[in-house]
């Protein structure tokens, strides 16, 4: 019996540290859609009610869903306190989420960017030096609050039309699985291994 290794103790998951997140609604009835839908999946909505933009991760943070989900649940929504408390200028605003427990989803809502992509913004000439300083160090604020982006690109970027002010977009999203997004295009040669502050 001595010479067996100690086993290592097994973390467990308690659902009940989501309880404070969980409202007893059904995002889409709460928050109906303007228009058509901008990303419709088996596991994700996302689209405009009211001005806002709504983000909906179908079948996400369900009451005795897999625990190693809901840890990833949790660990999402406390991402989200973080920047709603913080509210970074370069991000829009984070004006409500959690989990609808009537629609078994994870959700939230934004301020909607009106404006153009980084790849589809008209840019003056004398503003581009300004803008890619405003990119810079939106890039290091976000790191220096412990969060990275990881899939920058010039589609996650956008230039507001009337402001002129900087975005970055599809940050925070959601994965079960705690996988990241990734692109090919705009990230080092060795992205299987880098980190996701490395991409950005």
């Amino acid at each position: 019996k001595q010479a067996e290794p100690a086993g290592e103790a097994i973390p467990t998951f308690d659902d009940a540290e989501l309880e404070p997140y969980r409202h007893a609604i059904n995002h889409s009835r709460q928050y109906r859609e303007d228009d058509d839908f901008l990303v419709e999946t088996a596991e994700k909505e996302v689209y405009v009610s009211g001005g806002r933009l709504i983000k909906a991760w179908l079948n996400a943070g369900g009451q005795g869903d897999d625990s190693a989900t809901n840890f990833q649940v949790l660990k999402f929504l406390k991402l989200l306190d973080k920047l709603s408390s913080v509210k970074p200028t370069y991000l829009p605003e984070i004006r409500e989420f959690g989990i609808a427990s009537k629609s078994s989803s994870l959700y939230m809502v934004t301020d909607q960017v009106q404006g153009a992509t980084w790849d589809k913004a008209l840019i003056a000439d004398n503003e581009k030096i300004e803008l890619v300083g405003k990119f810079v160090a939106a890039v290091e604020h976000l790191h220096d609050l412990g969060v990275a982006h990881g899939d920058i690109h010039p589609g996650n970027v956008m230039l507001e039309t009337e402001s002129r002010s900087l975005y970055l977009i599809d940050i925070p999203d959601f994965s079960p699985s705690g996988e990241e997004s990734k692109n090919h295009c705009y990230s080092p040669e060795y992205i299987d291994s880098c980190t996701s502050f490395e991409r950005d």
